[in-house]
């Protein structure tokens, strides 16, 4: 519903500081940056999607950002 479609913009934009400090990580890596932020927020994505509170998922945003 919109609502729903409110709540994921607003996760993902409140969370892209997150993909950002990850990223910081990777910098002398030799790694594109841009490439970085783009995987990472796609990661983001899937991660606020998949979430399932009833599922008992805890820190749902941990595992797909932070798997590398």
């Amino acid at each position: 519903a919109e609502g729903d479609q409110e709540a994921r913009s607003k996760l993902i934009e409140h969370n892209l500081r997150l993909v950002a400090h990850i990223v910081k990580k990777f910098e002398n890596t030799g790694e594109v940056t841009e490439d970085l932020i783009s995987i990472g927020t796609i990661g983001l994505i899937k991660a606020i999607e998949s979430y399932s509170r009833g599922k008992g998922t805890k820190h749902a945003l941990c595992g797909p950002l932070c798997g590398k």
